[in-house]
This record gives C-alpha cells, structure tokens and sequence, in this order.
C-alpha cells in the first residue's frame, strides 16, 4: 500500500508544479533544446540568463526543457556552469 501512495504522490507532481508555474510572471523564459555543452543548451540560457538585464525582483527568469526524444536525457557538462 505505501507503494501505491508513492507512486501517486509522483504521479501528481507535475501537475502541482504546473499549477503553481501558472500563476507567476517570468522576465524571459530560456528554453534549452540540447543535451549538448553548445547551442541551445543550458549552458547558452545559463549564460544568456546572466547577460539579461530585464529581470526584476518580482519577475525572476525562467529556463524551460524542451529536449526532443523519448526517455530521460542526460546533460554532461564540459567544464563548470558560469554562475
């Protein structure tokens, strides 16, 4: 039975966060598109997230996955994220 508790918790989870997602207001929204360190990867947004100016206090930016494909997709840097 825990199991199945489980299960639905996780099953439930992006619907939650899709909801909570609705509700806010993002300054620029990145999508990253690639698993790899180039293009549209989330090194670009990161980098391109950090050069862009119109982000406030009450509307933060927003870095959306959008990689094409089916199954879980794994990002393997080559170097440190810029921060």
């Amino acid at each position: 039975m825990k199991h199945i508790i489980a299960r639905c918790r996780w099953a439930l989870l992006p619907a939650l966060i899709g909801a909570l997602n609705a509700g806010l207001s993002y300054a620029t929204t990145f999508t990253v598109t690639s698993t790899n360190d180039s293009g549209a990867s989330l090194r670009a947004a990161i980098i391109a997230l950090n050069a862009d100016n119109s982000g406030s206090a009450g509307a933060p930016h927003h870095i959306v996955f959008a990689i094409p494909g089916a199954g879980v997709h794994t990002i393997t840097p080559t170097a440190q994220f810029p921060y």
